[in-house]
């Protein structure tokens, strides 16, 4: 487990640089709530975590990878699938440099970056691939970016194991979270906003679902 204070110093380095912004990515305050709280909890209840997918790149994507490193997912597969192909190269690079000078078990360093895909993409190989059915159990959706991320619950469904973890991130926007709540809940999945525990200084939080053990079913809305 990464301890606050290391979080904090790595999360504070990602954005000494010119032209990144905070109030664009994963708040330091969700992070530290994944890290003591929310995937300890996946690992009680489910196990070892095997897959875990990142929908929308950025310093989440870094974080859950040093995660690895660290020993709080295991030797946890991570898949970043974006849609914005120049945003995602950066991600990747900038993970990079995150765990430079970051002592990795030689068994993982192969493994330890995982797959960074176009979503289109991502879509496509966990269709195709049964083996990635009901595979992953955590999900984190990045439900601001893009505007219309709350379209892809279906797709999160499919992937999720039973009783696995959605994280949905910005979780405080409206015009997101009253659509994701409708088809979340009709198919079964218990919703913990996290107003306290995640609200950062942009009035931001985040929330998780829970997939039912069986019988969740989530359509693909069409596009508009």
């Amino acid at each position: 487990m990464i301890e606050s204070r290391e979080l904090l110093e790595l999360y504070s380095k990602h954005f000494d640089h010119e032209g990144r912004r905070p109030d664009t990515a994963v708040s330091l305050e969700s992070l530290q709530w994944l890290n003591l709280h929310g995937l300890p909890e996946v690992r009680k209840r489910l196990g070892p975590i095997e897959n875990l997918a990142d929908l929308g790149s950025g310093i989440s994507s870094a974080f859950f990878r040093l995660w690895i490193v660290r020993g709080q997912l295991g030797p946890a597969h991570v898949w970043t699938a974006d849609t914005d192909r120049d945003w995602l190269a950066r991600s990747s690079f900038e993970t990079g440099v995150l765990l430079r000078g970051v002592e990795i078990p030689a068994s993982w360093e192969e493994d330890l970056l995982g797959e960074w895909l176009e979503l289109d993409a991502f879509d496509e190989r966990v269709t195709a691939d049964e083996g990635l059915q009901e595979a992953f159990q955590v999900v984190f959706l990045d439900t601001a970016k893009a505007g219309r991320r709350w379209r892809l619950l279906g797709l999160c469904n499919e992937i999720l194991v039973p009783g696995g973890c959605l994280v949905l991130d910005d979780w405080h926007m409206a015009h997101n979270r009253e659509p994701s709540t409708k088809l979340l809940e009709a198919a079964g999945y218990v919703i913990e906003a996290l107003p306290m525990e995640t609200l950062d200084d942009f009035g931001r939080y985040m929330a998780v679902a829970w997939k039912p053990l069986e019988g969740a079913a989530i359509l693909r809305p069409s596009e508009d």
